[in-house]
């Protein structure tokens, strides 16, 4: 894991529920960023889920921008692919999938 106060690497990946691209510089402004890396299958994921919409909503007026990235392979795990991460999955922030990245190995 990345030490807190570090410097998020540049990112530019699809969001699944809209299908624009989220990049790191439509967050630069905000005054805190958490990054998620999550997966739709994952037991722990599935039992905090509402626990991070929750989040999402009760910190849309501190402008804290959260993203939550997906980096499974949709072959080997299809639940984790873009179109299955669109509602009902929402958490309410952008949903990012980039299957086969590196960015995870970066961020912990």
């Amino acid at each position: 894991m990345l030490p807190l106060g570090t410097e998020a690497p540049d990112f530019a990946l699809p969001d699944v529920l809209t299908g624009d691209t989220v990049k790191l510089a439509d967050v630069v402004d905000a005054p805190a960023l958490l990054v998620m890396f999550i997966c739709r299958h994952c037991p722990y994921v599935r039992h905090v889920r509402a626990g991070i919409a929750q989040l999402g909503r009760d910190h849309v007026e501190t402008g804290l921008a959260i993203v939550a990235i997906s980096a499974n392979d949709p072959e080997t795990y299809p639940e984790d692919a873009p179109a299955s991460l669109a509602p009902p999955a929402s958490l309410d922030s952008s949903s990012v999938s980039l299957p086969g990245s590196k960015l995870t190995s970066t961020g912990g």
